[in-house]
């Protein structure tokens, strides 16, 4: 494998020399391949920079024998951050690499940016994102923030006055991380953008939020374990930015907040004569009213909900819970007209199951709304609606 992927090097080298002597232009230059030195890779950008390039894709995934400590990241080239040419860059390096300019960053044709596995400051992401003036479309994985010197998290703009599509992830298996500290505030300004993909774990605080444009967003967040812990978190900011979005998608740890749980500690002191928690029951009954009536204002007219039978270790109570959700989107939401539950279970009698508990709403708050249940085995379908 070293004999072959110093071959390939050293034979992308000749063909770079060869057109460089050639003086031929360059519009595209991807790489994609595993198991090779990834700083001799990034050695090729200056050259075909000179080659008035438009369009970058470097695709490097994670190469054992290349490893190397957390501590030593290959910076990215800075001509490639002072292009007046380059119109698409693409950079995913699972070794991850640094970002660090002296300069100025100047991108002025850029509409594409990808950055997967980088590090960066947050001074420096400021400059990067201010220098290019006509980017479109962000797309921002894995992100390594270098620390903070400073004990508190830091805020962090995210803001393109010309940005169509944004994507944002931290972390590639985000929901999966167990000791997540975060050192950054986010704050979203983007007044033309029609699609937003946010998944992350929820941030302690959003500053800014305005999206006047969006027309899709898809939300996957997630609380870390200090959040779980104190019950405390307010995305309010956040779904007030895309209250005017057309489709939304939402996982199902973006839905959770909905059927509130409580804990039970309160429970030593608050009881009636039957033992029931006081303070939990009036604390039920507050937070099912607000969520009613933001519900109830609602104009959402089709809810579909995947993976609605998703086996896991509390499979009978995970779908307990999303019945639950179900039938208070029907009793409260005025416009609906569709609701459909794609449930993952080879039972016919697990869907039937689910399909005579919504059969048991009296009645729901639209004047007609089809309820669908779908299932690899079975369909099946209802009309519901205030006049019946």
């Amino acid at each position: 494998m070293r004999k072959g992927s110093e071959s390939f090097m050293l034979f992308v080298d000749g063909v770079l020399a060869l057109q460089a002597e050639e003086n031929a232009p360059l519009n595209r230059f991807h790489v994609k391949c595993q198991d090779v030195d990834q700083n001799w890779v990034l050695e090729w950008i200056p050259k075909v920079l000179k080659r008035g390039v438009l369009d970058i894709d470097l695709h490097m995934p994670y190469s054992p024998r290349h490893f190397r400590p957390n501590s030593v990241f290959y910076p990215l080239p800075s001509e490639i951050f002072t292009s007046k040419k380059l119109v698409r860059l693409k950079i995913h390096f699972e070794d991850a690499v640094k970002i660090d300019v002296e300069g100025d960053v100047s991108l002025p044709k850029l509409k594409t940016l990808h950055l997967d596995y980088v590090k960066l400051d947050t001074r420096m992401f400021h400059k990067l994102l201010s220098g290019c003036h006509a980017l479109e479309e962000l797309l921002l994985f894995n992100l390594i923030w270098e620390e903070s010197s400073k004990p508190e998290p830091c805020l962090v703009t995210v803001s393109v006055p010309t940005l169509k599509i944004l994507k944002f992830s931290r972390f590639e298996n985000f929901s999966k991380v167990t000791d997540f500290k975060p050192i950054v505030l986010l704050s979203f300004d983007f007044p033309k953008l029609v699609y937003l993909e946010y998944l992350d774990t929820i941030a302690d605080m959003y500053q800014q939020v305005s999206f006047d444009s969006l027309v899709e967003a898809k939300l996957g967040l997630c609380k870390n374990p200090k959040q779980i812990k104190d019950d405390k978190n307010n995305v309010r900011k956040l779904f007030m930015g895309i209250c005017n979005v057309k489709t939304l998608h939402l996982t199902a740890d973006g839905l959770r907040g909905l059927h509130h749980r409580y804990r039970k500690r309160y429970e030593r002191y608050f009881g009636d004569e039957n033992g029931r928690c006081m303070l939990k029951r009036m604390d039920n009954m507050r937070v099912k009213k607000d969520i009613d009536v933001c519900l109830s204002s609602s104009p959402v007219k089709v809810i579909k909900i995947l993976n609605f039978g998703e086996e896991d270790t509390e499979f009978e109570e995970n779908v307990a819970d999303k019945i639950m959700q179900v039938k208070q989107f029907l009793e409260t939401m005025p416009e609906l007209e569709q609701v459909m539950l794609y449930y993952n279970t080879p039972e016919v009698e697990d869907v039937m199951k689910v399909f005579k508990e919504l059969q048991k709403l009296p009645r729901v708050a639209s004047a007609k709304c089809e309820i669908q249940i779908i299932s690899d085995n079975l369909n099946l379908s209802m009309i519901k609606g205030t006049n019946l």
